[in-house]
């Protein structure tokens, strides 16, 4: 660390022109009162103030005061201007590297240059050479019809205009190629740069105060051969609803162990993509691929029965969120179209439902804020859009959040009202939006780059936001993550979970305890038991 040539604070005030706190402005400062009831000014004594409050207690000397706060400050000061040091190093190393990056691309682009003037030269050399002529070579055409030498001559030419344009094209090409791939390169520096911030973060100084990692360890594990793409617990988790293809299992959950039922439900006509289980009954609804949504019903211990339908005309449901109440579903569709289903689950009744159409391209993910007054989706045309109910509580377009990067994202999910992740599809990056005067705006500087650079290649399994816990529970390609908020970064808390396919589904526990994933590699359902 850098401790050379520190600077020394100073005080701003003069202490022989500061007056005690009964204005006697004819005596100077010789004691500090310490008493946390009384301001900074009020605890100023000078002689007579001592003889006026009768030798008062918790005194200070002046000058032994003095001495405590300069040392106090100049610590203080040591550590901001050793960690500026240290900053000031990183961005002088950055400044280098970008110095060292500019003449690399000059040079390329030099060397580009010279190629482009080479082939202008061969050309203009090649002209010069046509402009003289031999007398007694020409004469022996004279036979000929003019316009049949023309066309010989100008076929002739170009024949040779096209040989030296082959034969330059190609050293162009390979410029190009050379600056197109040094240019690439500069995406490099971005990550630099946020990285210069977040050690800003992990200095030092705040070593001491890091969270404790979280832990994640097997806790048992299940065949399951079937397809499952969804996975939904009941509200005091002790029932897990599972897709098998375009079937619906439901199981015993109790500690961690699952335990079957034989329960099936069946009544879809192909795979099941969405399950979400009322946190109040034992009520089910699912979503599938052949474009509807059905209700399911226990009626009683271990015997369940279909309830309700509602078809999605000319498309199918690529997620679907239910609110808190639990009298409304909104659901993402293949054609770009959000639809609203208004419910009610004690009268087995679909009351009315609506679409939203600002998407044109399919709905991958949606997420409710807390308040359930806002929600956004995530879409193919590479958009994030905002919506929030008006007066009469219908949901509207409020605005397209901008972002930096130009692709899709499978998962978006709240992260308490004021932040918002999107994780985008090809590659292992995790972008952050803060609330910033009413609107959400990118955050480069929290940034997450995950382990893994594989594209992801569908969207089911959401991004879970575990409230109890603060965490985030998400999945890219092969590779599911806990990510944890460590003072102002985000930061993977525990060794991710490799399920050794990309295809791998799953959920949480409310208390964060259990998260349970169905994987397609090994065909099993995988309990993995959580420590924070």
């Amino acid at each position: 660390m850098y401790q050379q040539n520190q600077q020394k604070v100073q005080m701003k005030e003069d202490i022989t022109k500061i007056i005690c706190a009964n204005d006697h402005k004819d005596r100077p400062i010789e004691f500090i009162r310490i008493d946390d009831g009384l301001r900074a000014h009020e605890r100023l004594l000078c002689q007579k103030c001592i003889e006026f409050f009768n030798n008062p207690p918790n005194l200070l000397y002046i000058d032994n005061a003095l001495d405590q706060v300069q040392q106090l400050k100049q610590q203080c000061f040591d550590g901001t201007q050793n960690a500026a040091r240290e900053f000031t190093h990183q961005i002088k190393n950055f400044i280098e590297k970008l110095d060292n990056f500019r003449n690399e691309v000059q040079n390329l682009t030099i060397k580009l240059i010279e190629a482009c003037k080479n082939w202008i030269l061969y050309l203009d050399t090649y002209v010069n050479l046509q402009s003289k002529y031999n007398f007694l070579d020409e004469i022996e055409h004279l036979s000929f019809p003019e316009n049949e030498i023309k066309e010989q001559r100008l076929a002739f030419d170009i024949y040779e205009i096209h040989s030296i344009n082959e034969n330059n094209i190609y050293k162009v090409y390979a410029g190009i190629k050379n600056v197109g791939e040094k240019l690439k390169a500069f995406s490099v520096f971005q990550g630099m740069a946020n990285q210069i911030v977040k050690n800003a973060y992990n200095y030092e100084h705040f070593q001491n105060n890091k969270l404790k990692n979280t832990t994640c360890q097997l806790n048992s594990e299940y065949k399951e051969e079937e397809l499952c793409n969804a996975l939904a617990l009941n509200g005091d988790d002790t029932i897990i609803a599972t897709a098998a293809s375009k079937d619906i299992k439901i199981w015993k959950f109790l500690e961690g162990q699952l335990y079957e039922t034989n329960i099936i439900l069946q009544g879809h006509n192909d795979q099941v993509v969405c399950l979400n289980f009322s946190q109040k009954e034992n009520y089910l609804i699912s979503g599938s691929k052949d474009e509807t949504v059905k209700f399911w019903q226990e009626i009683s211990q271990n015997k369940w029965q279909f309830a309700q339908q509602y078809k999605i005309n000319s498309s199918y449901l690529l997620c679907q969120v239910m609110n808190q109440i639990e009298d409304q579903l909104i659901v993402g569709c293949f054609d770009g179209s959000i639809k609203i289903i208004n419910f009610k689950i004690e009268q087995n009744k679909i009351l009315d439902s609506y679409r939203l159409d600002q998407h044109k391209k399919p709905v991958y993910c949606i997420s409710l804020n807390s308040k359930e007054n806002q929600f956004v989706s995530s879409s193919g045309e590479r958009q994030i859009i905002l919506w929030e109910k008006n007066e009469t509580q219908i949901w509207e377009f409020k605005y397209i959040i901008d972002k930096q990067i130009n692709d899709v994202g499978y998962r978006i999910s709240y992260f308490g009202d004021d932040t918002i992740v999107f994780q985008q599809k090809r590659n292992s990056q995790t972008h952050f939006f803060k609330l910033q005067n009413f609107k959400f705006q990118e955050r480069p500087d929290l940034r997450l780059v995950l382990n893994n650079e594989e594209p992801e290649v569908e969207c089911f399994f959401p991004i879970i936001y575990n409230k109890k816990n603060q965490i985030l529970v998400l999945k890219h390609s092969q590779y599911v993550y806990l990510i944890k908020q460590n003072k102002l970064q985000y930061q993977i808390d525990c060794e991710p979970i490799d399920c050794q396919h990309p295809w791998n589904y799953g959920t949480m526990t409310k208390d964060g305890k259990f998260l349970i994933i169905w994987e397609y590699a090994t065909k099993k359902f995988k309990v993995h038991l959580i420590d924070y």
